[in-house]
């Protein structure tokens, strides 16, 4: 029997010690380095980063939004060293449609963050400015993203949002980055 321990009915050697040739091998594909770049249509630009063992390499950009002087930071988490699929811009896309629903269903959960640490503003859903989107490795399996927003009562302000199944469930506020396409 070829390939096993017991002798062949013919008496000729184990094929497996004894000149065997490999049909062929498959090569070691190469891994994306990173800055590597991408072109989207809908996502733009993106810029590859990679992460060690355990942890999401990701895709990040900017784009510049028609309706606002602040610029959209896009960052796609990727298994491996994949490139964004269509399900990270369909999210993209969908989210940007429904920024203003999303910015209206988080306003009572950043009013009351901004109670607990004292901060003299409230804000209003025409107050937040979408500016970045996270999205998840698998973004229509996982049902978790993250959107920031730029709260304009407050320049210095920035809020980000952790949405769970399309739901706010909890909020951090930070101090304005340097955005550099402002």
């Amino acid at each position: 029997m070829p390939g096993g321990n017991a002798p062949d009915p013919k008496g000729t050697a184990d094929p497996f010690l004894f000149d065997y040739k490999f049909g062929s091998l498959e090569p070691v594909r190469k891994r994306r380095p990173s800055g590597s770049t991408c072109d989207s249509p809908v996502l733009g630009r993106l810029e590859f980063v990679r992460m060690p063992p355990g942890r999401s390499s990701f895709w990040f950009g900017h784009q510049r939004m028609p309706d606002s002087r602040f610029s959209l930071q896009i960052v796609c988490e990727v298994v491996d060293d994949d490139v964004p699929g269509a399900d990270h811009v369909a999210c993209v896309v969908g989210l940007r449609r429904n920024q203003v629903r999303d910015a209206a269903a988080c306003v009572a959960l950043v009013n009351a963050r901004l109670r607990e640490l004292n901060l003299p503003c409230m804000v209003r859903e025409d107050d937040l400015v979408l500016t970045a989107i996270y999205l998840r490795p698998r973004p229509l399996l996982d049902p978790c993203h993250e959107l920031e927003y730029h709260a304009s009562v407050a320049p210095e302000l920035l809020v980000t949002v952790a949405f769970v199944s399309g739901k706010p469930e909890a909020v951090r506020i930070d101090h304005e980055f340097n955005d550099p396409l402002r």
